[in-house]
């Protein structure tokens, strides 16, 4: 650590009591500016180059021709998706039921991280048990995780009903460990929504190792359009 400059050690050797409390919180506020004035920080925000952000993944799609757009607000998610593109939903537990539906009406593919209620984003899909974390095979058919092999998986798994009868698309079950699958794409109305239980393959830190990037920019990149839900607190409706 390295030490305080003289002027501040003279400050803190003069001052007493209240005023000495006074100047602390007065450097711990320059600290705090000085981080919230740098690179932006946060687990899958697609703008953040920290081990748990996504810049990663999301810098390897614009490479690849996906125009990729960070969306704060549910506004902006109905405005910039639509059938033919991607939306990726981080942290759904802090979207409200009409923010959902709203999601849900854009027509979009969707790609769900680690809900804690599936059911509302693709209502044949509930959560199973937690399984370890750890590398696993796809074993199944979809062609993003055939592609990627071996990749992070785990964590939250799904039970997914059985399609009806007359549905020609099957849900497409991959990375299962004792028949609990980590990652399941059903089809709903005519578009996708895939539920993804650990999102460890869209970090900065994981993108690059086992199968991660080819299962990331499979899910994120079947179309040239993804819209990157990152929902706030202030986003959440009165």
């Amino acid at each position: 650590m390295t030490s305080l400059d003289p002027g501040v050690r003279r400050i803190l050797h003069e001052v007493r009591g209240p005023a000495l409390v006074a100047v602390v919180v007065l450097l711990g506020a320059t600290v705090l500016a000085l981080v919230a004035g740098g690179e932006p920080s946060g687990r899958l925000d697609p703008r953040a180059a920290d081990p748990a952000g996504s810049r990663a993944v999301a810098e390897v799609l614009r490479d690849q021709g996906v125009a990729v757009e960070l969306a704060t607000t549910t506004r902006r998610v109905r405005e910039a998706a639509g059938p033919g593109s991607t939306v990726l939903v981080v942290d759904p537990e802090l979207l409200v039921e009409s923010q959902v539906s709203a999601v849900r009406a854009t027509g979009a593919d969707l790609v769900v991280v680690e809900p804690a209620r599936p059911e509302r984003f693709a209502p044949s899909v509930t959560p199973g048990r937690a399984t370890p974390p750890g590398v696993r095979q796809p074993g199944c058919d979809l062609g993003a995780a055939r592609r990627a092999g071996a990749a992070d998986a785990g964590g939250s798994s799904w039970i997914v009903d059985p399609a009806p009868t007359v549905s020609p698309d099957e849900p497409l079950l991959c990375y299962a460990r004792d028949g609990l699958p980590s990652l399941v794409q059903v089809p709903d109305g005519g578009r996708t929504v895939t539920v993804l239980g650990n999102g460890s393959p869209l970090t900065n830190s994981r993108f690059d190792d086992e199968g991660n990037a080819a299962l990331a920019l499979g899910l994120l990149g079947g179309h040239d359009r993804l819209v990157w839900y990152l929902p706030s607190l202030a986003d959440v409706p009165s």
